[in-house]
């Protein structure tokens, strides 16, 4: 790499963001954005609170998956237990959490 292409920034400017649907568990945006290179677009955002998703192994290095229809693509699916960090919450502690309540195996 050339010291010309070191020294060239590789950040996006945002020019502007505007709020299309939002709720508690997500929010819908559309970001105006310019590239390096002065190309401008807009470019959908999808902004999710902390979650968290945890690789359950036994002593024998089994996995602990979960099966669960998923209406949005009409299938059946193999999943790893997680779900959302509550404000304030440590996300190791809400991993644990969250396998006892979907699975109702408690991990150690």
């Amino acid at each position: 790499m050339t010291n010309e292409l070191v020294g060239r920034s590789t950040r996006w400017t945002i020019h502007g963001e505007r709020v299309v649907d939002g709720s508690r568990r997500s929010r819908l945006s559309i970001a105006d954005v310019e590239l390096p290179d002065g190309v401008r677009f807009e470019q959908y955002v999808i902004r999710a609170p902390r979650s968290a998703m945890v690789a359950v192994l036994d002593g024998q290095e089994r996995l602990l998956l979960m099966r669960r229809h998923r209406f949005v693509f009409d299938r059946w699916v193999w999943e790893l237990p997680g779900g959302y960090v509550d404000e304030g919450e440590d996300p190791a502690k809400c991993a644990v959490r969250e396998v006892e309540e979907e699975t109702g195996w408690r991990p150690e």
